[in-house]
């Protein structure tokens, strides 16, 4: 996530494939760096909320030192946030304070070795950015016991009122303008400072060992084709951070919605724990929404229905959207870690959640959710509606290191960040694609066509000229691995969609984290007339190369990668796939990186042609995983009538892909074609 808070192919011989088992601005130092040595008593006990917004329930944390020994440390924080920590006697102040959940991290400072409360938010994180002479509140404690970064009560006082000025327009709005920002009482109900931690998304992104990228966004209720108040600034920037601009207190998150996210997601979890059996009546091909029968899972959406359910063209059922009620798999789903990211114009909720399965394996989604009263108390809840769309789409930031390994073509190894623009290729009973294109209109007003081809599972993106891609992911900025390789990647990656003018990181770094896009859709059987307008908002901005560079991304195994490397292939480069048994990958997740939940397999039915893509998806735990071959309309020619991969079919390209909290979607992508040269 750009942390809020800061943010098998065994030899590969011929005719088998892939076995791969085998700120300088942020620093409050005087000219020493040194930080006063405070007088210490024996103990100090520090105690206050670790909140989102949400409680940042289940997360470790971690007090250390002026020396930068830990002091203090909670194994996992609890359900309402609290926390309450006697340091190790002889503990030196400045102490550092920090919560980490996954990928998430929050930090915190004290100033003096005296009992206090210090509460722990996305507020004082970007209180601790600000202290930290790189912008990196994750670098602070090694920086104060460095001795670059000075934390004492006239350097804290200093930025706490900077942070302050920045989100006065929010602090008033939310009823906060006289709260202690760092040290005020709090409870994660959704109310009082907790509204003000709802109203706000706060993204740190370190884009080098000494600077980092700083937003801040309002989460708020805008129009469907406005983007909400944000503000972006570089942590070395010498100028003052500019100020939000002011916000309607009408426009924000209504008191109390993190206690109602929070019960819903309970609910849900109610729902999941039941018997298979008891929660649906049928769990066959044709089951649907009268068949979800238990009325904790009922009571999940509006009037108790179902039915009333659509989110992007799918209703409930077994291939819909809640599949999961209808499969034995996944009874015991836990919901959780819920948030709210912004309101809809009809004042519907969107909400961020993450589910882990009784295995481990965790995932990330975002639900469209009501506030309505409950019948017969007439309590406030949230239940699920779906945005009401009738056809698929969506824009999410993505973020891609394109790998050739084989071919002897590593030095034009390449990063690229940009959307994807994603409406799945449906087709009519008889297997046609429903669309004949969709038009898609860009935040600054640049249109795009998305088509449809016989073997990709979405709609592709268009070049001027008419030529589909086989991608459907709009690079807004590439630039090569290898610090001598000259050129731009698409001067010889060909084939896929670039913009026509790279944007530079800065303009990346500033883009709105809410981006709207518009998406136009235009029926095959009706071409010539517009069927529906639908408006999609991000969750989050793309990573600058410079950002993503400063990540770690999963990876396919030593053995994989050295198989790929040495693949005698034919002299298109692609690879020949296997006539039985699928794709088997093995990977490997670095510390810090994300897990894989999707592989996906690129490659052409002949040598003629006929492009297709399949993919798997494969449990946060998992690090194997097996791709098979699966039709996508009657036209697509690469599969058996058994289901596997038809004699002269190649390989393209695999990706091991992963999304993070805030919907941003990672990938490692293995290239295997010869790339062209450039004229």
């Amino acid at each position: 996530m750009s942390r809020i808070l800061r943010a098998g192919c065994a030899a590969l011989a011929s005719a088998a494939l892939l076995g791969l088992s085998g700120c300088g601005g942020g620093g409050g130092s005087d000219a020493s760096g040194s930080t006063p040595v405070t007088a210490r008593p024996a103990a100090v006990t520090l105690s206050g909320t670790v909140a989102t917004g949400a409680a940042f329930e289940g997360a470790t944390l971690v007090v250390t030192d002026r020396s930068g020994a830990e002091v203090g440390r909670i194994d996992a924080v609890g359900a309402d946030g609290s926390y309450t920590l006697t340091l190790a006697a002889g503990a030196q102040a400045p102490f550092v304070i920090t919560a980490t959940r996954d990928e998430l991290r929050l930090v915190s400072v004290h100033d003096s070795a005296s009992d206090a409360t210090v509460n722990v938010t996305p507020v004082t994180t970007l209180i601790a950015a600000r202290l930290s002479p790189s912008g990196d509140p994750d670098r602070l404690a090694a920086e104060v016991a460095a001795g670059s970064a000075r934390i004492d009560a006239a350097a804290l006082a200093s930025r706490v009122e900077e942070v302050r000025s920045l989100l006065q327009p929010v602090l008033d709005a939310t009823g906060n303008r006289d709260t202690d920002l760092l040290r005020g009482a709090m409870q994660t109900d959704g109310r009082g400072q907790d509204r003000l931690l709802d109203s706000l998304k706060i993204t740190i992104t370190p884009d080098s060992s000494g600077s980092s990228n700083i937003q801040v966004t309002v989460r708020q209720q805008t129009a469907e084709d406005s983007e909400p108040a944000s503000i972006s600034f570089n942590s070395a920037s010498t100028a003052a951070p500019p100020a939000l601009p002011t916000v309607a207190a009408a426009d924000l998150v209504p008191d109390g919605s993190s206690a109602l996210i929070a019960d819903l997601l309970a609910r849900a979890t109610a729902c999941y724990a039941l018997p298979l059996e008891s929660r649906v009546s049928r769990t066959d091909a044709a089951a649907g929404p009268a068949d979800v029968q238990a009325t904790a899972c009922r009571d999940l959406f509006v009037d108790a229905d179902p039915a009333g359910y659509l989110h992007n063209g799918a209703r409930v059922g077994p291939s819909g959207a809640f599949g999961g009620l209808f499969r034995a798999g996944a009874t015991g789903l836990v919901f959780s870690r819920g948030s709210y990211e912004f309101s809809r114009v009809n004042g519907d909720l969107v909400i961020g959640y993450t589910t882990t399965t009784t295995g481990g394996s965790t995932d990330t989604g975002a639900l469209v959710v009501r506030r309505v009263n409950e019948a017969g108390s007439g309590r406030p809840v949230l239940r699920v509606i779906g945005n009401q769309y009738a056809h698929d789409g969506g824009v999410a930031a993505f973020h891609q290191h394109r790998r050739f390994l084989s071919l002897a073509q590593s030095g034009w190894d390449y990063h690229s960040v940009g959307y994807t623009l994603s409406v799945a290729n449906r087709t009519d009973g008889s297997g046609h694609p429903v669309y004949d294109r969709v038009v898609v209109t860009s935040p600054r007003g640049h249109q795009l066509t998305l088509r449809p081809t016989s073997g990709s599972s979405y709609l592709v993106l268009v070049k001027s000229g008419g030529t589909p891609t086989g991608t459907n992911f709009v690079r807004l900025r590439s630039r090569y691995a290898a610090a001598d390789a000259s050129g731009h990647p698409s001067e010889r990656d060909t084939s896929l969609f670039f913009a026509p003018n790279d944007m530079e990181d800065t303009e990346l770094s500033g883009l709105s984290a809410h981006s709207v896009w518009k998406f136009e859709y235009y029926l095959a059987s009706a071409p010539g007339t517009l069927a529906a307008t639908q408006h999609y908002k991000t969750r989050a901005r793309p990573l600058s190369i410079a950002e993503l560079r400063q990540r770690g991304l999963a990876t396919l195994t030593e053995a994989g990668q050295s198989a790929l490397a040495a693949a005698t292939l034919p002299s298109n480069g692609r690879l020949p796939l296997p006539d039985s048994g699928g794709v088997t990958l093995d990977w490997q997740v670095p510390a810090g990186a994300l897990a894989p939940t999707d592989l996906k397999l690129w490659g052409r039915a002949s040598a003629s042609g006929g492009s297709f893509n399949d993919q798997r998806s494969v449990a946060s735990t998992a690090r194997s995983g097996t791709i098979g071959c699966s039709a996508q309309t009657t036209s697509d020619a690469h599969c058996t009538s058994g289901g596997d991969f038809v004699p002269a079919a190649t390989a393209d390209g695999l990706h091991l892909w992963a999304r993070d909290g805030d919907g941003r979607e990672f990938a490692s992508f293995y290239a295997m074609y010869r790339l062209a040269t450039p004229q």
